[in-house]
């Protein structure tokens, strides 16, 4: 019976923990699916509010950062 020990434990390091993670991803998958479209969302309000101060900058004809530019990129 001591022969079976190292064959679980192979077993279990490769199928299970393996198969376990991957439906922790599944049943994971709309909050992580949520989250990421709410996280898009601020990106998106925070590339616009740039965008707008981007803007008024070259409205009053002053030069803009070259990380600006590569900001908006």
């Amino acid at each position: 019976m001591d022969f079976i020990s190292p064959i679980v434990d192979i077993v279990s390091k490769y199928v299970i923990d393996p198969l376990v993670s991957q439906i922790g991803y599944l049943l994971h998958l709309k909050r992580n699916v949520e989250t990421l479209v709410g996280v898009t969302e601020i990106l998106k309000a925070m590339r616009d509010d740039k965008q707008h101060d981007i803007d008024a900058v070259e409205r009053d004809g002053r030069v803009l950062t070259y990380a600006a530019r590569n900001w908006l990129v």
